[in-house]
C-alpha cells in the first residue's frame, strides 16, 4: 500500500522540475541576444575606430548609434556600454557636433567614471572635451574652494577670450597684492600673474593663451607689504575651474564697471581686453613658496617660461665699493726743486720714503744742495692711482633710478702735507660724492638678471699718483730716493657705464668703469677706474 505522503513530495518536485525549465526556456533568448548585443557592439567599436582612420565619422556615428540601441540599459556589459557612448562622443565632436558630444561623453562617465579616452583618440580637443565632462561629472566645479578672499569665479567664457578675475578681501592682515596662479588646458604647469587694484578689490584678465578648449584652473595668493603670502583662495590640487566654451550660453563676462574682453586676433593679443597693471616681485628660499612657480637665484619666476613674478623694487639699498684708479702724471726733471718762495715746480711735490715732505720747508739747506739735473725726474705713461673704498646709500625712486651717496677712504693718499697747504689737493684721505645711476630695461630694480647701467657723479675727495726717483745732494755720497706724487682736486665730477647683476630682489652686484676728472688749484687730474659694488636692498 502507497502512502499518500509520498505522491504529495513527488507532486511538489514536479511542479519545482516544470517551473525551473519553463525559467531556462523564457530567458535562453534573452541571454543569446546579451551575447549578440555584446558582441554587435564590439564589432561597432572596431569598425568605427576603422571609419576614424578614414575620417569617415558619420559612418562611424550610425554604427555606434545602433551598438547603443543594441545595448539599451542591460544587455551589454558596463564597460562595452561606457566605451560605446565614449567613442559616440568622439566621432560627434569630429563630425561637427559638439553639444551631442558633451552629452555622450557625460553618459559614458556616468555608466563608468573610471573610463579613460583611449590613446588612438587622444588628440588637444578631444581630451579638453573630454576633461570638461569628466571634471562636470566628478563635481569639481559644482562648489568652489573655501578661502581668504570673497571671489565668485565666472560661469564659463567663450573659447580664445581673457578669463576676467575679481577678488576682494575682507580679512584683518594688510594685503597690499594679489596674484592669480592659472593653468590652461594646454599648459604643463601654473603659470602667475598679478592683478591690479580695481575699486574696493583686485582684478585682471587671464591670458587668450589660457583660454583653449576645455577648462582653465587657477587659485589666488595675496601679500603683505614685504611680499610674504598672508591669504589663499584655491590651491594645487583645488583651484577654481571656469569652463572654456565655443559659445556662451549667457553674457559675456566682465570685470567691474569695464566692458567684456574681446576675443583674441590671430597673434594671440585682444582686440580690446583688460589688462593687468605690472606688480611686485617676490622674493623666496625654496620652490615652496612660489606655489606653482620655482624658485631661482632667491625670486619666484613662472616654472614653464622662467620669467620672473612681480612684486615691487625695493626702496633702500645700502653697500659696498671698491675702485682702483689708473692716471697720468705727464713729465719733468728736477721736479723735487722748489722755487725761491719755497713752492713746488710744475705741480709735482716729493716725499721721502717715510713719508715727510722733501726738501724740508723749514730747512732751505736741503733745497740748495739738490744738484741740477739730477733733483727727481718722472717720464710720461700711465700710473696707478688711488685704490677707494666706499659706503655706499642709494634710494630707489623709480624701478630704473638710484639716487644716492659715497663715503670713504682713499687709499695710498699723499702723506706730506705740503700739496694741501698750498691748496692742491684734499687734506684728508677721504671721499665724498652724490651719485645718480639708471639701470637701463623693463624695470630692473623690480627683476633678477643683468641690466645695463649708467651712473652720474659729483663730489670732494683726495686723488694722487706717485713714481719712485733718485735725487743727488751736494756733499752726500750717492743717490737718495724719493716718491714723486701728482696731486689733485679737491673736487670732481665723473661718470661710468657698466652692468648691473641682481641675484635676488634684495641683492645685486654692479660692475663699471668709472672716469672722473678732478680739479682745483693743481688743475685738471683725469682718472679711469674699474669700479665693483654690492648692495642689498631694504
Amino acid at each position: 500500500m502507497r502512502d499518500g505522503s509520498g505522491d504529495s513530495v513527488t507532486a511538489r518536485r514536479s511542479i519545482v522540475r516544470l517551473a525551473i525549465g519553463l525559467a531556462l526556456f523564457a530567458t535562453a533568448p534573452a541571454l543569446a541576444q546579451s551575447r549578440e548585443a555584446e558582441a554587435a557592439a564590439r564589432d561597432a567599436l572596431r569598425k568605427a575606430q576603422l571609419d576614424a582612420m578614414t575620417q569617415s565619422y558619420d559612418s562611424a556615428v550610425s554604427r555606434l548609434r545602433t551598438a547603443e540601441a543594441g545595448c539599451g540599459a542591460t544587455r551589454c556589459s558596463k564597460a562595452t556600454r561606457a566605451a560605446v557612448a565614449r567613442d559616440l562622443g568622439v566621432m560627434l565632436r569630429n563630425a561637427g557636433d559638439e553639444g551631442g558630444s558633451s552629452r555622450a561623453f557625460a553618459e559614458a562617465l556616468t555608466i563608468d567614471p573610471k573610463i579613460q579616452l583611449p590613446r588612438e583618440y587622444d588628440t588637444a580637443e578631444n581630451r579638453s572635451a573630454w576633461q570638461i565632462a569628466r571634471e562636470q561629472a566628478t563635481g569639481v566645479t559644482a562648489g568652489p574652494p573655501d578661502g581668504d578672499f570673497v571671489h565668485t569665479p565666472i560661469a564659463e567664457q567663450r573659447v580664445d577670450t581673457p578669463v576676467p578675475v575679481y577678488v576682494e578681501y575682507r580679512g584683518e592682515m594688510q594685503v597690499t597684492s594679489v596674484v592669480v596662479k592659472y593653468r590652461g588646458e594646454r599648459d604643463h604647469d601654473f603659470k602667475a600673474i598679478p592683478l591690479r587694484k580695481l575699486g574696493r578689490g583686485w582684478g585682471g584678465v587671464l591670458p587668450c593663451a589660457a583660454a583653449t578648449n576645455g577648462v582653465v584652473r587657477y587659485f589666488l595668493q595675496g601679500f603683505e607689504p614685504h611680499g610674504s603670502p598672508i591669504a589663499l583662495s584655491g590651491s594645487l590640487k583645488r583651484p577654481y575651474v571656469v569652463p572654456i566654451r565655443a559659445s556662451l550660453v549667457g553674457a559675456a563676462p566682465s570685470l567691474p564697471g569695464e566692458p567684456p574682453p574681446a576675443q583674441c586676433g590671430a597673434n594671440g593679443t585682444p582686440q580690446a581686453a583688460a589688462t593687468m597693471a605690472a606688480s611686485d616681485a617676490r622674493e623666496c628660499s625654496d620652490d615652496s613658496a612660489c606655489g606653482a612657480g620655482k624658485c631661482e637665484t632667491g625670486r619666484c619666476v613662472d616654472a614653464s617660461t622662467g620669467e620672473p613674478e612681480h612684486h615691487g623694487f625695493r626702496r633702500l639699498w645700502i653697500g659696498v665699493a671698491g675702485s682702483a684708479e689708473l692716471t697720468t702724471m705727464g713729465e719733468g726733471t728736477d721736479v723735487c726743486k722748489l722755487d725761491a718762495s719755497a713752492a713746488a715746480q710744475s705741480g709735482f711735490y716729493c716725499t721721502t720714503p717715510a713719508g715727510a715732505n722733501f726738501p724740508s720747508r723749514a730747512a732751505r739747506a736741503q733745497n740748495d744742495a739738490l744738484v741740477a739735473g739730477k733733483s727727481g725726474s718722472v717720464g710720461a705713461g700711465p700710473v696707478a692711482g688711488n685704490p677707494r673704498v666706499l659706503l655706499a646709500v642709494d634710494l630707489a625712486v623709480t624701478a630704473n633710478a638710484l639716487l644716492g651717496a659715497r663715503v670713504g677712504y682713499v687709499v695710498d693718499n699723499n702723506p706730506g702735507a705740503a700739496p694741501a697747504n698750498d691748496g692742491r689737493a684734499f687734506k684728508r684721505p677721504f671721499h665724498a660724492e652724490v651719485r645718480l645711476t639708471y639701470l637701463f630695461g623693463d624695470g630692473p630694480l623690480d627683476r633678477t638678471g643683468f641690466a645695463p647701467l649708467l651712473s652720474l657723479g659729483a663730489g670732494a675727495g683726495a686723488f694722487s699718483a706717485s713714481k719712485t726717483s733718485e735725487v743727488t745732494l751736494t756733499g752726500i755720497p750717492g743717490k737718495t730716493p724719493v716718491d714723486v706724487w701728482k696731486t689733485g682736486g679737491p673736487w670732481f665730477a665723473g661718470i661710468g657705464a657698466g652692468v648691473r647683476y641682481a641675484f635676488s630682489p634684495r641683492a645685486a652686484f654692479t660692475s663699471e668703469i668709472v672716469l672722473r676728472g678732478a680739479f682745483g688749484g693743481a688743475g685738471f687730474y683725469p682718472t679711469a677706474a674699474p669700479e665693483l659694488a654690492v648692495q642689498y636692498g631694504f
